[in-house]
């Protein structure tokens, strides 16, 4: 029996044949053992199922896979939430993928610190054979309460982008369940920003590592939802808007940080 808790990777998908193994295994060859992965296919066109089910064969229980109707990746990230039976969870997009430490140094930092969330560094890999790789590191290591944490390190990990990034954490269950915390599905793009305030906003200390971790792959522009015309994109950002206010209004963040993030 493994004495480690148990941890979820939450992992959305539509269309994802060509990259989904790549995220898989990166999670199936972490050094921290104990987890589960749980696909959620939003009814894909391609073969991106049958690439799991393969899987499955080599993986076993650890793998499992949810068939959904594309309801958005909002609500498979959700469906997964839901399904997770981790003490901890991650949530990693099926055209990323992971070091293999990500998710011990996580665990390690964020049960050692007593925190309720762990972020790490990302690196924006360009597969275009062109664009060379851009690595995005924390400039030191934290660990302290969220005042304080937005007082120090939360602008800076903005302007990184490692805030918006939501599969850069590892997150506790619990707070998700005792503040019903849920991506919000009428949003098309900024969900994942929106779900990090919200998460962060119900923490009461925060851990961060310098590692770079997260493989963020970058899509040729047009590709991707947040390089495209969003007919709601001004009422999802209202909807941020008033997430990182209530953030800032629970954590007490000071003038300094407001006019920053302003």
């Amino acid at each position: 029996m493994n004495s480690e808790p148990l941890i979820s990777v939450i992992m959305p998908s539509y269309n994802s044949a060509l990259t989904i193994r790549r995220a898989v295994l990166s999670v199936a060859r972490q050094t921290y053992k104990n987890t589960e992965i749980i696909v959620v296919d939003n009814s894909s066109a391609d073969n991106t199922a049958e690439a799991v089910k393969e899987m499955q064969a080599e993986l076993g229980g650890r793998l499992k896979l949810i068939v959904q109707p594309n309801t958005g990746v909002s609500s498979a990230r959700n469906t997964g939430i839901r399904e997770a039976k981790g003490e901890y969870f991650v949530s990693l997009d099926s055209d990323d993928y992971y070091e293999p430490e990500t998710i011990r140094t996580l665990y390690e930092a964020l049960t050692g610190d007593a925190s309720d969330v762990a972020i790490c560094g990302m690196r924006k890999v360009y597969e275009d054979g062109e664009t060379p790789n851009e690595e995005l590191a924390p400039e030191g290591r934290f660990k302290g309460t969220l005042k304080e944490f937005l007082g120090s390190s939360f602008t800076a990990l903005y302007d990184l982008h490692l805030i918006q990034t939501h599969s850069n954490k590892l997150y506790k269950a619990e707070v998700i369940r005792n503040g019903s915390i849920y991506y919000n599905e009428e949003l098309a793009v900024n969900e994942d920003i929106d779900f990090v305030m919200r998460y962060l906003a119900a923490c009461e200390r925060v851990s961060v590592v310098q590692d770079i971790f997260l493989n963020y792959v970058q899509h040729k522009k047009g590709q991707s939802l947040i390089n495209t015309f969003q007919p709601h994109g001004l009422k999802g950002a209202l909807i941020v808007l008033g997430s990182w206010m209530k953030l800032s209004e629970k954590a007490g963040a000071s003038e300094e940080t407001k006019s920053a993030m302003d």
